[in-house]
């Protein structure tokens, strides 16, 4: 199988907060949903998944559950960054199920959707304050140290 090459966008502007995750979430479900689509048509037209193996029916059924999963979360305000990793993972994971399907599609007129860009990684605003808060506490330590 050929994997098709993206370019993904090398920087996001500021830090990831909830609303990023959500908006991830909005893309992820709209993506399953497309993929959902390719997988019937390619059904219909007389080409199944494989019976077994990473990209066999039981597989497809697992991949839609974690998804549907991951986008039914609420949003989290703390551990945002995690969360956000996660989300970035169930994506590019729809997106190798997309290359999959891509080789299966012979026949004209199956819709397969563009591949989603997955966005990059960046530190959330919690974990921002988080680590700003450590970095003071140890900073007042290293004062109150060298006081003695």
């Amino acid at each position: 199988m050929v994997r098709t090459r993206r370019r993904w966008p090398r920087k996001q502007v500021g830090l990831i907060s909830s609303v990023d995750v959500s908006s991830l979430q909005t893309k992820v479900a709209k993506y399953r949903v497309q993929l959902l689509a390719a997988v019937d048509a390619i059904e219909k037209s007389g080409r199944a998944l494989d019976t077994s193996g990473p990209h066999s029916a039981s597989a497809w059924d697992d991949m839609q559950l974690e998804a549907l999963h991951w986008v039914s979360e609420d949003p989290a305000w703390v551990f945002v960054e995690t969360q956000y990793d996660r989300g970035r993972d169930v994506l590019g994971r729809l997106d190798g199920w997309r290359d999959y399907l891509a080789t299966l599609v012979k026949v004209p007129g199956i819709p397969l959707p563009d591949p989603m860009p997955v966005p990059p990684s960046e530190l959330s605003t919690m974990g921002g304050i988080g680590w700003g808060l450590a970095l003071a506490v140890v900073a007042i330590a290293v004062a109150f140290a060298s006081r003695r």
